[in-house]
């Protein structure tokens, strides 16, 4: 991972520094450090509570359909003994068509909640999208990268645009 962003980078700058040379024009770069910037995002947080609110009624769901299953699992271990070899193997089918549909549920559910995440986030990334192309235009910034992304090493404070970012989120 850490390779990637490294090459990343470097690629990044050898272009930039190619197309600089080429134009012979100034490159000025910017930085974010976007989960500060949601950390600070009155939109995001209240984005984030409330699906926090929708996820925890989709574990509930999760977890009533396991309880559900580990009940059954249990009465089928309790009563085996007893059971003829026919019953045992009907019994036993159950369960794992009854496991093979829960997984199934499960499954279902999470990409219902990751579906809503994207519904309920989306706007708000668009909004700092929005507002990061506002001040990279107004700074004339050939472009803004990410440090919380981890491709930037080091880099000069004065480039970091965070706090203004935070700032025209806030107003």
């Amino acid at each position: 991972m850490y390779g990637r962003h490294f090459l990343a980078t470097f690629a990044i700058l050898l272009v930039a520094a190619g197309g600089v040379r080429a134009q012979e024009s100034t490159l000025k770069i910017g930085f974010i450090n976007s989960q500060l910037v949601l950390e600070n995002d009155p939109r995001f947080i209240e984005a984030q509570e409330q699906f926090n609110e929708e996820l925890e009624v989709i574990r509930q769901e999760v977890e009533a359909k396991e309880m559900a299953l580990d009940s059954l699992i249990r009465s089928f271990e309790q009563q085996r003994l007893s059971m003829s070899p026919a019953t045992l193997q009907e019994r036993q089918a159950a369960i794992a068509a009854t496991q093979g549909e829960y997984q199934q549920q499960v499954t279902q559910l999470q990409q219902q909640a990751e579906r809503r995440q994207q519904e309920i986030v989306q706007p708000v990334m668009e909004r700092i999208n929005q507002v990061i192309e506002e001040l990279r235009v107004e700074g004339q910034y050939t472009m803004i990268l990410d440090i919380a992304s981890g491709a930037i090493l080091a880099a000069d404070q004065g480039l970091d645009l965070t706090q203004e970012l935070i700032r025209r989120l806030q107003s």
